[in-house]
């Protein structure tokens, strides 16, 4: 029992932080610039590695969700930051005059069996495409000039090794961009030997992908031969021509660029340096330097840093072998609902009224009892069940006709049923919301007897149309407009409604 208690306090994510990005733009939105606040960091974690870690991700689902052409805009944007600050000439960015929030974008990173990031945005009076997209090129730039070492080098290397993947289509929703095991593998190179003589990035023998002189590529984790010397000339002079050090004693092995939605690491752990050893931030903000004569001066007094585990989930090392699902649009979950809405009412039906009938044939019901009452609350339970059950199961028959599938939003599993019950109950929420404003509208009307004939009808059509605004805005209009398409019952349940290949296994 003990076991099992510890194993599954275990799985639960860590919070690592939680920082914000508010995204200023003017208005004839061309330019723009972000400005990141951190809300909060773990006790153990420096806050500028929360900082890069959540950028990325953020970064990651930016382009994911983003449409192609502000998907190349924003990798232009990165590949331009990052060029300028490999050569020392980036400056920080000036928000734009007559600047105005656009959107703020809420990013939680989390860390437990994979690294991961809860992301919620709020939009003003922008298409969430051109806000993803000018956030995600913004915030590289940056986070690039306000980055303390040796973290700044890790996210400029991690975005360099994401550019050509990026550029070149987008990630699903199970791809991730990276190999989290050979990251933070260079992650603890930079910090005990430092930023300088880094070298120039060299090119991926097996991916092709930009990675760090000397290092494990940190696209696909592929280890660099002997014979390995193709490097990569940046468009600008660097600003060190140091040799490059030796490769870290311990890397991964080898991992085939198949991208996964969390991110791509192998069973092994691999240690996140504390605040202490990370030369993280102090309780005042303020930061320590790093620099290769530190290190070796205080090498003796280091102890072992303490170990965030970053290993692949075995589900998730399973599906990255086939094409992972994509977002479900409205016409396939609309399809998909009308014909559960049919097949639940069917069911619903049969079920109330027969077992109604079988009571009344053996005689079940006293005098005072009401049949029909009993068949209605039958049926409203089996057209509950059906609905809670299929997705409790990863999906109704409607859902399976046309290939969709209900998933968590951190991770991608099947939902079970408490998650199931909580999005039942978000949608009986948006139906009774609506449901009484129709009701409450109309109980107005009728005390407002000055109001007769035409105008008295519309009036309630108004009422009518409200209350049906209310339901779109909460269905149709959510799934047309969020980068995630949730429904307010998904968003309450923390769901995700995906696409699945046919005949593919649940």
């Amino acid at each position: 029992m003990d076991a099992k208690r510890n194993s599954s306090s275990t799985s639960q994510p860590t919070v690592l932080g939680t920082f914000e990005i508010s995204l200023l733009v003017d208005p004839g939105e061309v330019e723009h610039a972000t400005v990141t606040h951190v809300r909060s960091t773990g006790d153990k974690v420096a806050r500028d590695l929360v900082l890069a870690v959540g950028a990325l991700l953020f970064a990651q689902r930016q382009v994911r969700m983003v449409k192609d052409p502000n998907r190349l805009s924003a990798v232009e944007e990165i590949e331009s930051a990052c060029r300028a600050s490999r050569a020392g000439t980036l400056t920080a960015p000036i928000a734009p005059a007559n600047a105005r929030t656009a959107s703020i974008f809420t990013v939680q990173v989390l860390a437990g069996s994979s690294f991961g990031a809860n992301i919620e945005d709020k939009l003003n009076g922008m298409v969430m495409d051109i806000a993803g997209g000018f956030a995600t090129g913004g915030l590289a730039s940056e986070l690039l000039t306000t980055l303390s070492e040796p973290y700044r080098t890790f996210y400029r290397e991690m975005l360099e090794a994401a550019i050509g993947f990026w550029r070149e289509r987008r990630p699903s929703l199970m791809e991730s961009t990276w190999s989290w095991t050979a990251a933070l593998q260079r992650l603890n190179q930079l910090i005990r030997q430092g930023t300088e003589g880094i070298g120039e990035p060299q090119a991926c023998e097996t991916c092709h992908a930009l990675r760090p002189a000397g290092a494990a590529c940190l696209r696909c984790g592929a280890v660099p031969s002997s014979s390995a010397t193709t490097t990569v000339t940046p468009a600008v002079p660097t600003f060190t021509t140091a040799p490059p050090p030796p490769p870290p004693p311990v890397v991964a092995p080898p991992i085939p660029p198949t991208l996964q939605e969390r991110p791509v690491v192998s069973p092994s752990p691999a240690p996140v340096l504390t605040p202490a050893l990370a030369g993280a931030p102090s309780a005042t903000g303020t930061a320590r330097d790093v620099s290769p004569m530190a290190t070796e001066t205080k090498e003796a007094h280091i102890e072992e840093p303490s170990i965030l585990r970053a290993q692949e989930p075995a589900a998730l090392a399973d599906a990255n072998e086939a094409e992972a699902p994509l977002l479900a649009g409205i016409v396939r979950r609309g399809l998909a609902m009308l014909v559960d809405v049919i097949l639940g009412v069917l069911l619903a039906g049969f079920g109330g009224f027969g077992l109604t009938a079988i009571l009344m044939a053996a005689g079940s019901f006293g005098p005072s009892d009401s049949p029909s009452q009993f068949a209605s609350g039958v049926a409203v339970v089996i057209f509950a069940l059906y609905f809670v059950a299929g997705w409790a199961h990863g999906g109704t028959y409607g859902m399976m006709l046309f290939h969709l599938h209900i998933v968590h939003q951190s991770d991608q599993r099947r939902i079970g049923l408490f998650p199931a019950l909580g999005r039942g109950i978000g949608y009986v929420l948006l139906l009774a919301f609506a449901g009484a404003v129709f009701v409450i509208g109309n109980l107005i009307d009728n005390q407002l007897v000055f109001i007769q004939g035409t105008a008295d009808t519309a009036v309630r059509v108004i009422i009518g149309l409200i209350s049906l605004y209310i339901l779109w805005s909460g269905s149709g209009q959510a799934i047309i407009s969020q980068a995630r398409r949730q429904t307010w019952a998904d968003r309450f349940a923390r769901t995700l409604v995906v696409l699945r290949a046919s005949g593919k296994a649940a």
